[in-house]
């Protein structure tokens, strides 16, 4: 140390001493304290090289691998990012791996703009010439080419890019423009082009001669020639030709209008046949397929020798006077013949046979019939026994009055209608005895029209007679039934059977809830009905009813309903629909026999999910359920990462082990996990240049990765060859190569490589003293 003292002493400013460059004779002063290459800062302002003016914390950085301003970092904020120049136009790829330097590295570019790195061709300040060429050369975006209307002809070559109609492709049209790009908009090439003639009588149609070739239409001209006379406007195709008897062909069609073929004095523009003189306009009309009198029609109503033609349905050869038609000839199914009087039967008409006296139809159409029933009785008078009166006929019935009145030939007889049964009454009641019957048209004496008497011999017995003795056997009425009646045969006499006409109504039936008195006991919906019914008491009028308070009737009483499963019947919020509620009390408010914790209700209000925890580290697994309280072996929280481990979980160190375990379930482990408690890591620092001694940057991990060191004290981590082991060199650059803070003259290493020994020369002649 004294030796670089007074060196520095010795290559200083002579004459002029300061504190910050003299050195005093007393060796125990710190060199800290001095400015060893005058650039104002000593190492205690912070010159990290006080051997090199130009290094210093006032110094600005610059872009040469040396920590200039003393702030620890080199080259910091001056490297630029060089993009790859695969076809070295001086441009590089912008979306390839760029490479950071202070100075251009080979094969790389500064700007990274090219569109086409693999050809030299495309760069930013390449050349567009061709204005064909559709690439994108100069990689703006734009090219010289343009085809604004999309025609596939660029803009210098089409003579209209904005009409894709307009191209050298297309066909020249007559429309005013240069369609095909030839120099000459409707050329004799269009397609519109066409003949033109003089139309001189202005009748619309040329006379075919002088034609002028162009796409608009000449004055004077016009597109069509067939003009059969241009100097008069009669003349022309479509003209009229109305005068029959004019020669002049006006419609330049070869013909005119008079002719008469036949010789009947009609021209051939009013004969409908002009080659048959029987036919014209003055002709009768004749039943002979042919229009005679060129009416336009043939065999018309006003043809000669027409006929009067009968529809005949029934096909008996007579048709049906109302169905006819006027015509030359007899149409289908129609006759001459329209006499017939039933067309819907053949076996009507005109000289049909009438034979039966008893059928009364007109067969043959004369209005008389052989059929003859003088007292319209509907019998014909040769089977009807007097055909005077109509009360007398085959069929009618026959009466006690001495007539033959069915003409069966019998009067009166047995069958007559007033010819009747007597019996006998012999104890005259009215009713006789059916045992002695005898029939005659007058009633004997001592009989009666009646034989129902069930006892001819006791005037008590007959029918009607009064039964009021339901105990009373005898049939007095002789109906079968005795006083004992029993009318809806329920097995009950009317005299005891408090509804007769009702079988479901008698002594001992079961007594329902109708209104009625079913058993006959005097009271109807007494507390023995059949449907009287349990009705149970709702007090807390809640729509359930109490089990426990309850009654029997047949109506609904007030404040009772027909449910009995509340469990509660004080309490309004306790019912089977009510919500299971945490209360604190265990009441069971839906009435399941279930409270609180033990319901499992997920609606039950004021509950909170407990999961389950199996390790009892207070983190639970994502298996939970509802509880108004926290079961035991359960957490509030979910997120255990595993929940057979109570020292796994969100909270637990990580550890590091060989079993790369996640201990505080963040989804990383060991390396992996940057916590900077995990317990038994190590903090490894970055080792850039593989010297085994790491920058001030480091981080915990279990295991040393790749490219770290457990030492953070290399000075330069960009150099391996200075690191606190290297040994100081000598150098024009005065590093700090062993990273003691001390570079060259600086640096007292013994080792130092390079050093020579300078001696001590006070009086200045060149020769030094033993001290170096």
């Amino acid at each position: 140390m004294r030796l670089i003292g007074w060196l520095t002493f010795l290559v200083g400013c002579p004459g002029v001493q300061t504190k910050d460059t003299e050195k005093p004779a007393d060796d125990s002063v710190d060199i800290s304290l001095f400015d060893v290459d005058g650039d104002g800062y000593t190492p205690e302002d912070g010159d990290c090289d006080d051997a090199a003016a130009g290094v210093n914390p006032g110094t600005t950085e610059v872009c040469d691998g040396v920590d200039n301003n003393c702030d620890g970092g080199t080259d910091e904020g001056l490297k630029l990012d060089w993009y790859p120049d695969t076809d070295g136009d001086g441009f590089g790829d912008g979306g390839a791996p760029t490479e950071s330097a202070c100075t251009q590295p080979d094969g790389y570019a500064a700007e990274g703009t090219d569109c086409d790195d693999g050809d030299a061709a495309f760069n930013p300040g390449a050349a567009e010439e061709d204005c064909e060429d559709p690439a994108d050369y100069n990689c703006d975006g734009v090219v010289v080419y343009a085809d604004v209307d999309g025609d596939g002809w660029a803009a210098c070559v089409d003579c209209d890019d904005n009409s894709e109609a307009v191209n050298p492709a297309m066909e020249e049209l007559c429309n005013g423009i240069d369609d095909n790009c030839d120099g000459t908009a409707d050329g004799e090439e269009e397609i519109a082009y066409q003949d033109w003639y003089v139309d001189l009588d202005g009748d619309g149609y040329g006379g075919g001669a002088g034609g002028l070739w162009a796409c608009e239409q000449p004055t004077g001209h016009v597109a069509d020639g067939t003009d059969c006379d241009d100097g008069d406007p009669l003349f022309h195709p479509g003209a009229p030709e109305t005068d029959c008897t004019d020669p002049a062909d006006y419609n330049c069609d070869g013909s005119t209008g008079f002719a008469d073929s036949d010789g009947d004095g009609y021209p051939a523009c009013e004969d409908c046949d002009d080659s048959v003189a029987a036919v014209n306009p003055a002709a009768a009309e004749l039943c002979n397929g042919i229009d005679d009198n060129c009416d336009g029609s043939t065999d018309g109503t006003d043809a000669a020798g027409q006929g009067n033609w009968y529809l005949d349905a029934d096909n008996d050869g007579y048709g049906d006077p109302a169905e006819m038609v006027i015509s030359c000839a007899a149409p289908a199914g129609y006759v001459i013949d329209g006499t017939d009087c039933d067309d819907g039967d053949a076996l009507f008409h005109p000289g049909a046979a009438e034979l039966d006296c008893t059928d009364p139809a007109d067969y043959n159409c004369d209005g008389v019939a052989a059929y003859v029933d003088a007292d319209n009785d509907g019998y014909a008078a040769c089977e009807d026994c007097d055909d005077g009166s109509a009360a007398v006929r085959p069929g009618a019935t026959e009466l006690c009055n001495g007539i033959d009145d069915n003409c069966d030939g019998t009067a009166d007889g047995s069958s007559e209608v007033a010819y009747q049964t007597w019996y006998p009454d012999s104890d005259g009641d009215g009713y006789g005895d059916a045992a002695g019957a005898r029939s005659t048209c007058a009633q004997p004496a001592g009989y009666v029209a009646d034989g129902t008497d069930c006892d001819d011999g006791d005037i008590l017995f007959h029918p009607g007679a009064a039964e009021s003795d339901c105990t009373d056997p005898a049939d007095y009425n002789c109906d079968g039934v005795v006083a004992f009646v029993d009318g809806d045969s329920d097995g009950f006499a009317a005299c005891i059977d408090c509804d007769d006409g009702n079988a479901a109504v008698q002594p001992g039936a079961p007594e329902l809830c109708n209104g009625i008195d079913d058993n006959c006991d005097g009271t109807a919906d007494g507390a023995s009905e059949v449907n009287y019914q349990t009705w149970y008491a709702d007090a807390d009028m809640d729509g359930y009813g109490d089990a426990q308070a309850s009654l029997s009737a047949c109506a609904q009483p007030a404040g009772y309903i027909a449910d009995s499963t509340d469990c509660n019947d004080s309490a309004t919020a306790i019912n089977p629909a009510a919500q299971e509620v945490c209360d604190g009390l265990n009441t069971d408010e839906d009435c399941d026999g279930l409270a609180d914790n033990n319901d499992s209700s997920a609606a039950a209000a004021g509950k909170t999910t407990y999961y389950r925890d199996v390790d009892g580290d207070g983190y639970g697994s994502t298996t939970g359920a509802l509880y108004c309280d926290a079961p035991s072996g359960s957490a509030a929280d979910s997120t255990d990462c595993n929940d057979s481990v109570a020292a796994i979980n969100p909270a637990a160190q990580e550890v590091c082990d060989s079993l790369n375990t996640d201990e505080d379930c963040d989804g990383l482990a060991d390396n992996n996990d940057s916590s900077a408690s995990s317990s038994g890591k190590t903090t490894y620092y970055l080792d850039a240049d593989g010297d085994g001694y790491g920058s001030t940057t480091g981080a915990l991990y279990c295991d040393a990765p790749s490219g770290t060191a457990a030492s953070s004290t290399d000075c330069n981590d960009n150099v391996a060859a200075i690191n606190p082991a290297a040994p100081e060199v000598c150098d024009s650059l005065n590093t700090d190569e062993d990273c003691d803070g001390l570079a060259d003259n600086n640096d007292s290493s013994a080792a130092t490589a390079g050093k020579t020994t300078y001696y001590r020369d006070a009086d200045g002649d060149g020769y030094g003293s033993t001290r170096g």
